[in-house]
């Protein structure tokens, strides 16, 4: 026997449960079936928002660099900013650190935020700081739209081409690597544990925001993330894997 009050309580489970009524079905939420929000400043002046928390032992390992850490939280966010179309701006973060992190933690930590700020061109608005058992951060990145014009999950029509950036992968194999379910000889180990610590955004989304119909960062695989963007007009695709 199951016991039926037991859910399995997944990211959409949650947001179509409990909190997609929080949000009015304001327009600029797009009812959380986007990877942000937005806020409407003017007709052709938005500001993108997006938000993603980390968790020690969740999201990363015990034993991963700070900078590795700060490379992760920065980085999921820019690519999410990316994915809608718009250019970082500023962000703020808080950190909830245990007591067993240093001075030393902290440098390396601000250190690996500092430099990508200043490739990507983005500054540290504000934030909080708690005591917490493990590390967890949050960031909220807001974004900048150069052409008024925000790629949504729910543009795709008949006939569109599939393209994605990057290989596919990569990160979730540097993943079962350090995990050791799977083995590699030690330069292909490095190579891939690297693209796991340190994932880099596309942030070319400025510029497909002239041409995309549809777009989405991919976080949950390729396969569940187009499947996003094929049910919102209940759409199909054909995919040759060869």
């Amino acid at each position: 026997m199951k016991n039926k009050n037991k859910q399995n309580l997944s990211e959409s489970f949650i947001i179509n449960n409990y909190l997609k009524k929080l949000n009015f079905k304001k327009k600029e939420t797009f009812n959380f079936k986007n990877d942000g929000a937005y806020l409407n400043i003017s007709q052709n002046n938005k500001i993108v928002v997006s938000n993603d928390t980390i968790v020690e032992s969740v999201d990363f390992f015990t034993n991963d660099s700070a900078d590795s850490v700060a490379h992760k939280i920065i980085c999921c966010n820019l690519s999410d900013i990316s994915s809608m179309g718009a250019v970082p701006y500023c962000f703020s973060l808080s950190l909830g650190l245990p007591k067993k992190i240093n001075k030393k933690w902290l440098h390396s930590f601000s250190s690996k935020i500092l430099k990508l700020q200043k490739k990507y061109k983005f500054f540290l608005l504000g934030g909080d700081i708690a005591q917490t058992k493990d590390i967890v951060i949050s960031a909220t990145f807001f974004g900048k739209l150069n052409n008024g014009r925000i790629i949504r999950r729910d543009g795709a029509k008949i006939n569109n081409d599939i393209w994605i950036t990057g290989n596919l992968g990569n990160s979730f194999a540097g993943l079962m690597l350090k995990k050791n379910t799977i083995k590699a000889n030690q330069s292909i180990k490095k190579f891939f544990i690297k693209k796991y610590l340190y994932p880099n955004p596309c942030m070319i989304g400025n510029k497909l925001g002239l041409i995309a119909t549809s777009a989405i960062d991919i976080s949950d695989g390729f396969y569940g993330d187009l499947d996003k963007i094929l049910l919102q007009k209940n759409l199909g695709a054909n995919i040759f894997l060869e």
